[in-house]
């Protein structure tokens, strides 16, 4: 079996609902459909869309608190909603729900029937579940599947990435899953600084990571905030997990040092980032400035890390392009003179803006082995990623305010640059350069809000917060900029017990480093022990899987 792994270009998160079931490998209704092409026949092209004759039922199970859900109108249950409904009326194809539980309890339940070798019909999986699956050859190889059925759409999603979910899909040549596609830009993490203390103290926004600590510094000595300014904020899970808000990845990027990702050192040998020379040098200047005060002193203490942003208190961070939901609209409400602004800085010696970028893809569907309809699954994940785009005109019938966890399966699947594409959408409608007409069902609304709140945000940050991430910060991720993937994505045999630890043994070395409890060569020390403790096992794993 081969590891999978990225070969080229890892929030807001994208939200994963993982659906699983269990279920009697006899317990399944197979009724043969009227599509065109089904699977093994050779006929004329298959339809992405085309409904079945007679009923095809998926067995699952479902990883959901019905008991807390709140969106459904009177009458409708996870199990009978207009998402179920929308999709047998679509494609003849229903769920039956072998388990119904919350989410924790259904991760084990997934890993129980994976134990067991007695899977659903059809489940969402995460990469080492994936890995499981198919050494015991569970599952259906899905490359004929995909080739056939997959929508335009679909395929046009994957490609927005480079195929990379598709690849890290693909085992020995064979595409053993339907990656969920996610957007990029939660990853990209920008300079967001206090526009309004720029323009009292007379500053230029920043762009090196020097100009940086000099406008911090002014911030500080200036008392910008007039009760107390402090420096940058920072997270306490510096690498404890990806994209921490408030972290100093911007800071690592501009030294052209990517703690968490898979990369090759000068001499091409395949290396874990955190442990590179250029990560020592970007932790040698983050340990300057925060001797020098210019970064909050307490920052590895704080249990919200952007609490001084909200407070007034400090005007500079480094977070994705979303924070126009939170936490600007809190600091606004806090000081109504705030002005915040989002810059792609600091930017290397080169002038260039580097950033890691998350994997494109967090989770995986994949088919029971023998299961007689694997298309089905295929086409449900066409229909489904259409609706919720509104590609398909008859979604604009659907109540947008039901969660979309009552759609049977879903794991959100979207363009690897979907803000990137609304931002440009908006862009062009407000300059002139485009009709509104081409806006689409998302995009409309957030077009309607800005021209209602961008000149008084106070009067409706509910709907200035998130057109102003769209309008103005999605505008920053059109920039050039250098988008450093992961060589590798994946997860080892040795990362299944090793790696957390690794991650935190990274995590307080660093700490430590920059607060100056540590020296700067200490770092040495921590590589060695990084190694010594799993990582040169690790290492090679990941080089043996590149290769593959």
């Amino acid at each position: 079996m081969k590891a999978r792994l990225y070969k080229s270009a890892v929030v807001l998160t994208v939200c994963l609902a993982v659906t699983a079931g269990c279920s009697s490998n006899t317990n399944t209704s197979n009724a043969p459909g009227n599509t065109a092409n089904e699977t093994n026949k050779a006929a004329a092209p298959a339809d992405p869309f085309g409904k079945y004759a007679e009923t095809v039922t998926i067995n699952i199970g479902k990883g959901i608190d019905a008991a807390s859900e709140k969106t459904l109108p009177v009458g409708d249950t996870v199990e009978n909603n207009q998402y179920t409904r929308y999709t047998k009326d679509k494609l003849n194809i229903k769920f039956n729900h072998v388990w119904q539980s919350r989410s924790d309890a259904n991760l084990q339940k997934l890993k129980l029937a994976i134990a067991s070798n007695d899977i659903p019909d059809a489940m969402i999986v995460q990469y080492p579940d994936l890995v499981q699956l198919v050494d015991a050859g569970l599952i259906e190889d899905m490359t004929d599947i995909y080739r056939q059925y997959a929508s335009p759409q679909i395929k046009d999603m994957y490609k927005s990435a480079d195929e990379i979910g598709l690849k890290q899909a693909t085992f020995d040549g064979k595409l053993m899953a339907l990656p969920n596609s996610q957007t990029l830009a939660d990853s990209i993490y920008m300079m967001w600084i206090r526009q309004d203390w720029l323009d009292k103290l007379g500053l230029q926004p920043p762009k090196t990571v020097d100009e940086i600590a000099a406008v911090a510094k002014a911030f500080i000595d200036k008392d910008a905030s007039g009760k107390g300014t402090v420096g940058l904020t920072g997270s306490k899970a510096l690498f404890e997990m990806d994209n921490a808000i408030g972290e100093f990845d911007p800071i690592f990027a501009a030294y052209h040092s990517y703690p968490l990702n898979w990369v090759k050192d000068g001499a091409g040998n395949i290396v874990f980032g955190g442990t590179t020379p250029e990560t020592k040098e970007a932790l040698g200047k983050l340990r300057e400035m925060y001797a020098a005060g210019l970064i909050d002193q307490e920052f590895a203490l704080r249990s919200d890390n952007l609490e001084l942003v909200k407070g007034g208190t400090s005007g500079i961070f480094f977070a994705p392009w979303w924070m126009g939901y939170d936490p600007i609209p809190e600091s606004m409400r806090n000081d109504p003179s705030a002005v915040w602004k989002p810059y792609m800085a600091p930017l290397d010696s080169e002038g260039q803006f580097n950033t890691h970028v998350q994997s494109p893809t967090s989770a995986f569907f994949v088919v029971r082995k023998g299961f007689s309809h694997p298309e089905a699954l295929m086409k449900y994940i066409n229909v489904q990623v259409a609706a919720e785009t509104y590609a398909d005109p008859d979604a604009l019938k659907l109540d947008p305010g039901v969660g979309f966890q009552n759609w049977p399966m879903r794991s959100a699947t979207t363009y690897a640059d979907n803000v990137e594409r609304n931002s440009k959408a908006l862009s062009d409608v407000l300059n002139g350069t485009a009709d509104v007409s081409t806006l689409n069902s998302n995009q409309k609304p957030l077009y309607e809000d800005w021209l209602a709140t961008r000149d008084n945000p106070a009067a409706d940050f509910g709907k200035w917060g998130p057109a102003f991430s769209y309008v103005v910060a999605g505008q920053q991720l059109l920039k050039p900029m250098n988008k450093v993937f992961s060589l590798y994505y994946g997860q080892t045999k040795t990362m299944e017990t090793k790696w957390d630890s690794l991650l935190k043994l990274e995590n307080e070395a660093f700490t430590r480093i920059i607060m100056g409890s540590a020296d700067l060569d200490s770092f040495d020390e921590f590589v060695d022990n990084f190694n010594a403790q799993g990582g040169d096992e690790i290492s090679k794993e990941v080089a043996a899987a590149i290769k593959e």
